[in-house]
């Protein structure tokens, strides 16, 4: 309650205020060549990411104590995932390996005289692509490439570009 405008701080709950940590690393490819713009996935008492910078560094800081799976994964290279139990700052360094290219790759096109055929002069880049709906990147510039990294399955592709839809 407030009294004469002066406002009080809450009532002591008795509940404690979890611990935390900082939990940070490097990741690199096997030459030892730092890798930036890896995605560092974490999972346990909460989850979230974070991209490594220019010099391959991370840092997750504010974690709550306790049992967490990282997983590093970066387009071109296998992801590699490590369990770590944080009780204290703590350090995880990755090592990732590059990997063989598995999915589908091809070039976008939208046909501007509406004759059904890939004409040269049609190939479009930044071309949204999705897969079951989840955006995965846009066509390359300047000739529409893409390239999709997927697992083995079967999957929905699809394509917008302005006021055109494709699937």
């Amino acid at each position: 309650s407030a009294q004469c405008g002066v406002e009080l701080p809450p009532p002591d709950t008795g509940e404690e205020i979890p611990a935390t940590s900082t939990l940070s690393g490097k990741v690199t490819d096997s030459s030892n060549t730092p890798l930036n713009e890896v995605t560092i996935s974490y999972s346990g008492p909460t989850r979230g990411s974070v991209l490594t910078d220019a010099s391959g560094n991370y840092q997750i800081t504010f974690l709550p104590n306790g049992n967490y799976t990282l997983t590093a994964s970066k387009i071109n290279y296998a992801s590699q995932t490590k369990p770590v139990s944080l009780v204290t700052t703590s350090t995880l360094d990755f090592t990732l390996s590059s990997a063989p290219f598995q999915g589908v790759t091809g070039t976008t096109y939208v046909d501007l005289n509406d004759d059904g055929i890939h004409d040269t002069n049609e190939k479009t880049y930044g071309v949204s692509l999705y897969i079951n709906k989840i955006f995965k990147g846009l066509s390359s510039y300047p000739d529409g490439k893409f390239n999709l990294r997927l697992e083995p399955g079967t999957y929905e592709i699809s394509a917008a570009y302005r006021d055109y839809t494709f699937k």
